[in-house]
C-alpha cells in the first residue's frame, strides 16, 4: 500500500486540499503498528474522495479536471471505509 499512496502526484494532493504526503517504504521484520494506521488512515481517505468523485459524476456533476482515469477506476477499499 505504501507504493500506491507515494505514486500519487503533488498535483492530485493538491487538488484535494492537501500538501503532498510521502510514506516511507516498509521494511520487512520492523514493527510498524502505528506507520500502518497512518497509511491505512490516508488510503481510506483518498479512496472515499475518488468514490465520492465517481458518484457525483454518474448523477451528472461535470467534475473538472480529475485524476487521469479516476472517473472510472474500480475502487478497493483494501480496508474498511467506516471506523464500526
Amino acid at each position: 500500500m505504501t507504493v500506491l499512496m507515494n505514486a500519487i502526484s503533488d498535483e492530485s494532493w493538491a487538488g484535494v486540499g492537501l500538501e503532498p504526503q510521502r510514506f516511507p517504504i516498509e521494511q520487512p521484520g520492523t514493527s510498524t503498528g502505528e506507520f500502518d494506521e497512518e497509511i491505512s488512515a490516508a488510503y481510506r481517505f483518498v479512496v472515499k474522495l475518488i468514490d465520492r468523485m465517481q458518484r457525483y459524476h454518474e448523477r451528472g456533476v461535470e467534475i473538472i479536471d480529475p485524476p487521469v482515469g479516476a472517473l472510472h477506476w474500480k475502487l478497493d477499499w483494501g480496508v474498511s471505509p467506516y471506523p464500526w
